[in-house]
């Protein structure tokens, strides 16, 4: 038997609630949260029953030690988290934008590929 993927996702809000989701019904297990504001990062986990919460990124990477991070944070804060997470050898699923420039894209396909990881943005309707 396969064991479920492992999510940390980064971002409380509206985005970070609906990847959880969306993660619990592709059957992955949703081991972690990350947010900027330590009351709402462990409001929200214990709402959603997520086991881990923190408001230290890069810990959180080593402590739930993730198969994949969903970023669900403000589009200008995603570039430095999927480096972080894609140096640990993580899938990514970001909300869109991935990136923001051609220059930063480059650089995460060229560092996902080099490291052997997929990268996926998610984009409503």
């Amino acid at each position: 038997m396969n064991e479920k993927l492992k999510v940390l996702v980064y971002g409380t809000g509206f985005a970070g609630q609906g990847h959880t989701e969306a993660f619990r019904d592709a059957d992955a297990t949703v081991v972690g949260m990350v947010g900027r504001n330590e009351v709402v990062v462990r409001q929200v986990t214990e709402e959603l029953g997520i086991p881990y919460a923190s408001t230290d990124w890069q810990q959180a990477l080593a402590d739930c030690q993730p198969d994949i991070v969903s970023i669900a944070t403000p589009g200008g804060a995603h570039v430095e988290p999927i480096k972080h997470a894609i140096a640990r050898g993580c899938h990514i699923f970001c909300d869109k934008p991935l990136t923001e420039s051609g220059t930063s894209a480059q650089e995460i396909y060229h560092l996902s590929r080099d490291k052997g990881v997929k990268t996926a943005f998610a984009a409503s309707f």
